[in-house]
């Protein structure tokens, strides 16, 4: 497809505000790249162009751009990869591969372009979402790649981002955005660190508005661990007010008017046959408590459906049928949420779907001042009368009320019969996520292996990962997470139990109870015996890069450690040496090491707690001291006993 005559039109206008070099043959020797741009770099783009227009739900987009790999570890770069699906298409795909001297060496050849589905089979059932991909397979370095490719999409509900510094080892010499949209569109912006010396020009137009944005010379920089939300990336979020999705309009002037679509879309879609709606009836009847029914159908959901994405076209956004999906007994965040809420109306009890970005990345979390659909995942909100229930009905292990790492303490926007209400998912603080350990140990010098119990209870979000092991039933993924736990070098387990318990605050909980043999815990020499019991606690995150900090540092969650190492001395021997007590307190934790000797018996107690919170990048000195002088205390136990 060529590119179409409005567009092309329109890409002449913005030409002329922005002096692009869209349409030129540029050769970028690598020598011209600046020795600024190229420290610290994988990989500098060189130009990248973005034209877009928008108008009345139809968006086309034109993306043309040159990258120059300088090494190994910027091949990842130096591919093409598009997605696209029944609401989009991509076409006049070009390319072209120049040497270090700026010579074009090869072209891509069209009958080489790759076209995949985007998640294959494993857990996809039926999706429309393909990729298109290109790679010149060229390791010779410093070498540039130029690709250019068209975009046209009958949505906007959902436009790209403009991100045009890929990494944090990827440098920019030049990237223009250049867009249009049609007045009634309206759309609404979220800048993030668009620095001072970019060039933007606005243009209105008879029924059009004319946006120009160029950024120029944007460093590699040293990627900063636990900024959260927070980063030095330049990107443009964009979010179109009165927007098309399948055909249907929607307007995104408030959190409410968004929610109100979706409700919308979604409506009347939670039907029960009449024998499914007596079956619930009769698995609940019989329970006066209310959150004891919503966990009874909860158990239901989770014993009888497993998950099975559905991405196909308008699938991606509405949900399933209850009815089919009570049929078939699959289906994706969307079905199952819904199907669970289905079930509750069929005993009186209502709730709300709730719209929420899953996962670890915080950049595109929602924020109540900037209204968009930066959701990818669909959970259930049960609000009672004195408490809220809410339901992550993907899972097969969570009990009712609880949501793991993949949702919790984030925001989210529940779809009511009044429009979308913005609200927060709940935390855990440390009274409901903690480490509570105790360790025995018999010391017995002559032997090649030392008796020890290792007693764990895991409480909220610590237990996650062995919750989901455990429910697993997989031994390869129990015997890796002891690997990961027991610090011994040599060590073999005579027994082991896990226990599931669930607090009366719906907080999950795994007991861990191990009888352990370990080799090597003491070196006799003469009378002494020397003992070196092996902790290996990384409580505190890493993020010390080896330079200065720009970013706040985010610790997102709150943490209690309780740890209890009682070792039993040999008969006949006295502690002639221990480490010291050490006790300390700041703003981000709070920490005390103390060892006691009782008779026969050296018992060390070790608390700490970690305090959620985002601290400016002015502690991140006192952050890294504070790590380290941790570590360095929870290496070892050294002990060192007389006969």
């Amino acid at each position: 497809m060529h590119i179409h005559k409005t567009i092309y039109s329109t890409i002449l206008i913005l030409l002329s505000l922005s002096n692009s070099v869209f349409g030129q043959k540029i050769s970028y020797p690598a020598s011209e790249i600046a020795p600024a741009l190229s420290l610290n770099a994988d990989a500098v783009v060189r130009y990248d162009s973005t034209f877009m227009k928008v108008e009345m739900g139809v968006v086309q987009l034109v993306h043309k751009y040159a990258i120059t790999i300088l090494n190994n570890r910027g091949d990842r770069y130096a591919g093409f990869r598009e997605t696209y699906s029944s609401f989009n298409t991509i076409s006049n795909i070009k390319g072209r591969l120049i040497n270090a001297e700026g010579k074009q060496i090869q072209s891509l050849l069209k009958n080489k372009i790759l076209d995949n589905s985007a998640f294959g089979s494993s857990i996809s059932f039926h999706d429309d979402v393909r990729v298109k991909s290109y790679d010149f397979m060229h390791r010779a370095y410093p070498y540039t790649v130029e690709f250019e490719h068209e975009l046209n999409s009958n949505s906007s509900a959902y436009l790209p981002v403009w991100f045009p510094q890929a990494d944090s080892r990827v440098a920019v010499e030049r990237a223009v955005l250049n867009l249009i949209y049609y007045k009634t569109d309206s759309i609404n912006f979220k800048l993030n660190n668009i620095p001072d010396s970019a060039t933007k020009k606005n243009l209105a137009q008879g029924s059009y508005v004319y946006k120009i944005w160029t950024l120029t010379d944007i460093p590699a920089f040293a990627y900063e661990a636990n900024s959260g939300a927070s980063t030095p990336f330049p990107y443009i979020r964009m979010m179109a007010q009165n927007f098309i999705l399948s055909g249907m309009k929607g307007s995104a002037d408030s959190w409410q008017a968004l929610g109100r679509f979706y409700y919308e879309l979604n409506k009347d879609r939670d039907g029960l046959s009449a024998i499914a709606v007596t079956k619930m009836k009769e698995m609940t009847d019989t329970i006066p408590d209310t959150y004891q029914k919503v966990a009874r159908l909860y158990r239901h959901l989770q014993e009888n459906c497993r998950y099975v994405a559905n991405e196909y076209g308008i699938a991606g956004w509405q949900t399933f049928k209850a009815e089919e999906v009570d049929k078939v007994g699959y289906g994706d965040c969307k079905g199952l949420s819904n199907y669970m809420k289905a079930m509750l109306q069929a005993i009186g009890i209502p709730s709300h779907l709730v719209l929420i970005n899953a996962g670890n990345n915080a950049l595109w979390r929602s924020e109540a001042s900037f209204v968009n659909n930066s959701f990818n995942h669909m959970i259930l909100c049960v609000p009672l009368a004195n408490d809220t229930i809410w339901l992550e009905c993907t899972s097969t292990a969570l009990p009712a009320g609880y949501l793991g790492t993949f949702t919790y303490d984030r925001p989210a926007l529940l779809l009511t019969e009044n429009g979308g209400v913005f609200t927060q998912t709940p935390a855990y603080d440390k009274e409901k996520s903690f480490i509570d350990r105790k360790v025995e140990i018999w010391l017995e010098p002559g032997k090649e292996s030392n008796r020890i119990t290792w007693n764990t209870l895991y409480s909220g979000i610590v237990q996650d990962d062995l919750l989901y092991i455990y429910k697993s039933k997989s031994a390869p993924k129990r015997k890796k997470w002891q690997k990961e736990i027991l610090p011994f070098k040599s060590y073999e387990i005579e027994k082991e139990s896990y226990e599931t318990l669930s607090t009366k605050g719906k907080i999950p909980q795994v007991k861990e109870q191990m009888n352990i043999l370990a080799e090597h815990l003491g070196v006799e020499s003469g009378k002494r015996y020397t003992v070196d019991i092996p902790l290996r606690l990384d409580l505190m995150a890493d993020i010390d890069n080896g330079s200065e900090r720009t970013l706040p540092i985010n610790i997102d969650q709150d943490t209690r450690y309780a740890l209890e190492y009682k070792i039993n001395l040999p008969e006949g021997y006295k502690l002639e040496s221990r480490p010291g007590n050490s006790s300390f307190k700041n703003d981000f934790v709070s920490f005390d090491y103390t060892i006691a000797v009782n008779g026969a018996v050296c018992t060390v107690s070790i608390n700490f707690q970690q305090n959620k919170g985002i601290f400016p990048a002015a502690k991140y000195k006192d952050y890294i001291e504070t790590e380290h002088r941790i570590k360095s205390s929870l290496s070892t136990i050294s002990l060192s006993l007389l006969k």
